[in-house]
């Protein structure tokens, strides 16, 4: 019902839709055009509410929030395809993380945990939070995670402190490491060790860079000793001998020992016959006493390098036969020496010419088989000593 209507006269109509009179002098024109009657604003059918006070509109508020909050959750938004990828990534990563520490080993954890955090971090900046972008972004950041587990993976260390890029610069290193340095190969067994502990795919190529450094130390010294053989035969010698002890003590040793001792037999020969080249030359200028002493020199290196290769010296008894007419022809000097002294009276000499053989010859006479020459003219000379001295009394 409007609000206009006569509460006390509702069935009266509001207004009397009257035609105007015609004007008796004038019918043909038209009556005037009634003026519409002006009403009044239609009041509302809601009567106005007053504004609560602040505090009670905070309070409908929070009662609003609750209610919301209380209302049954509306429908799930389903994921989009490029986040189910990630999700499926996801997934992904963490098996192929259990394979590679299944794999490479637990102490490999830092390496392998970062490299995919790179790649889950590239990858799910590209495929999800950057899906507004364009694909050259995506890409790139995809391309960057990439790039980032690469470098993790070169360069972050193990839990014993090796990475990639040191075990491949130890490997270049000792194929790098020259002929002979078994200083420096001895100085790099440990980090190899461990190396091979964490890396076990390097143990074949640790192997054969160490079975190369071998090859190249014994071909450098055999052609090195050949080539020393006829111009200075003991030195040669002496350098395989010293390169023999330090090989011996390391692991790959066996895999050049026949070659090297039989490089070290050449030697020996060869030694023997300059040995007895250097005696007999000695024993022709009559230098005797040069004769004892290269004598045994040559007697003790030669001795000691054919117990050492488990061979025999040839030339040893030929060695103590110059060594023998060297020590009779000193042994006849002193007989004269002595039968001159005899001659003179001078028996008080004579201890001392026994002194002094006693002194100078009792080595070589002892390695010769000639001691007993020597102690007879030993007692000949105690023998006029003892003269002498009942004179005197």
């Amino acid at each position: 019902m409007k609000g206009n209507v006569n509460p006390f006269e509702p069935w009266r109509p509001t207004s009397v839709d009257v035609p105007p009179p015609l004007h008796a002098g004038r019918p043909w024109r038209p009556p005037a055009t009634a003026r519409a009657p002006v009403t009044e604003p239609e009041p509302p059918l809601v009567e106005p509410v007053e504004t609560p006070p602040r505090k009670y509109r905070r309070k409908r508020a929070l009662s609003a929030k609750r209610q919301q909050a209380a209302a049954p959750p509306g429908p799930v938004t389903p994921l989009r395809t490029d986040q189910k990828v990630v999700l499926g990534m996801f997934f992904i990563l963490g098996v192929l993380g259990l394979a590679g520490l299944g794999w490479l080993g637990g102490t490999h954890l830092p390496r392998v945990f970062l490299t995919l955090l790179a790649v889950a971090i590239g990858f799910t900046i590209g495929l999800w939070v950057a899906h507004r972008h364009s694909w050259y972004a995506r890409l790139g950041w995809m391309a960057g995670g990439l790039a980032l587990a690469g470098l993790a993976g070169w360069f972050v260390p193990t839990i014993g402190g090796v990475n990639l890029w040191s075990a491949y610069r130890q490997v270049n290193e000792l194929h790098d490491l020259p002929a002979g340095d078994v200083a420096g190969y001895v100085r790099g067994v440990e980090g190899r060790r461990e190396l091979v502990s964490e890396f076990p795919t390097f143990a074949a190529d640790v192997t054969a860079a160490e079975r190369a450094w071998f090859r190249r130390t014994i071909d450098e010294a055999i052609e090195e000793a050949d080539g020393q053989m006829e111009t200075d035969p003991h030195k040669a010698l002496a350098a395989l001998r010293q390169l023999n002890a330090e090989l011996a003590r390391l692991e790959h040793y066996p895999l050049v020992r026949s070659e090297l001792e039989a490089a070290r037999r050449r030697a020996l020969q060869t030694c023997e016959k300059v040995a007895l080249e250097q005696v007999e030359k000695l024993l022709g200028k009559k230098q005797f006493d040069a004769v004892a002493q290269r004598g045994a020199f040559w007697d003790g290196e030669l001795l000691a390098e054919a117990d050492a290769l488990d061979a025999k010296v040839d030339s040893r008894e030929q060695l103590l036969s110059k060594r023998r007419q060297a020590l009779a022809a000193r042994l006849e000097a002193a007989r004269k020496e002595i039968h001159g002294l005899v001659e003179k009276d001078r028996f008080q000499a004579l201890a001392k010419v026994r002194v002094k053989l006693a002194k100078n010859l009792g080595d070589e006479a002892k390695a010769v088989g000639m001691a007993k020459e020597l102690d007879d003219l030993c007692v000949v000379c105690e023998a006029f000593g003892g003269l002498a001295r009942q004179a005197q009394e």
